[in-house]
């Protein structure tokens, strides 16, 4: 379907931008009456705009639900961009760190991973794993008053951490890089051994895109 006239590229390109943005996670309900309030315009080319996206695959139709956001998987180069960008965020603010901008809270983080470990050795399940780490980079990144900063690189960091497997065996593999070096990368920080904190960081996001970005 082609976008026709102005108002129903504004909508199209407000709703996308939304959706790529991390703005409005997967499953979030897409209300025609509050984006025409936001934006305008009439529902008409909204309704025209989410058409376009649903055969984008950005939205999906649920029958009795409406037009919901549709979790979209990543390809392999996506994700390899997000993985290189979350690099760079934990670099910089490693960094901050070592300049005394920012100060880790190291007992709330070493809880996390102390549970991470026990979670490994134990069920091993995945969406209690994913779960703690993202409360790791929550706590992580805390100090940071950007708040742009924050949301970004948790959003980055919960795309990198909901990708999808074939099998169980690079699922584990996933969560048994990201643990062992979570512990490191404290480690070396609170040593205040920054750089090689930095180096650690190097080395996990390349053994993920070695070992598991074949996905």
């Amino acid at each position: 379907m082609v976008r026709k006239n102005t108002a129903e590229i504004k909508a199209y390109d407000y709703i996308r931008d939304k959706i790529i943005s991390g703005e409005w996670p997967p499953m979030k309900k897409i209300v025609e009456q509050e984006i025409s309030d936001t934006l305008k315009i009439s529902r008409s080319p909204i309704r025209s705009a989410i058409h376009q996206l649903v055969d984008e695959k950005y939205l999906k139709n649920v029958p009795y639900k409406g037009a919901l956001v549709a979790q979209r998987k990543l390809t392999k180069k996506e994700y390899v961009d997000r993985l290189q960008v979350v690099e760079l965020l934990i670099g910089n603010y490693i960094f901050q760190v070592e300049s005394k901008y920012y100060v880790l809270p190291y007992d709330y983080l070493y809880d996390i991973v102390a549970q991470l470990e026990q979670e490994w050795q134990t069920t091993r399940n995945n969406d209690m794993l994913v779960r703690l780490e993202k409360l790791f980079a929550k706590y992580f990144f805390k100090s940071n008053p950007n708040h742009y900063y924050y949301t970004l690189a948790l959003q980055l960091v919960s795309e990198v951490l909901e990708i999808e497997f074939r099998d169980k065996f690079g699922e584990i593999f996933f969560h048994k890089i990201l643990i062992s070096s979570l512990r490191s990368v404290l480690t070396f920080c609170k040593k205040q051994e920054y750089a090689e904190a930095r180096k650690e960081v190097r080395i996990m996001m390349n053994n993920i895109m070695l070992e598991i970005v074949e996905y």
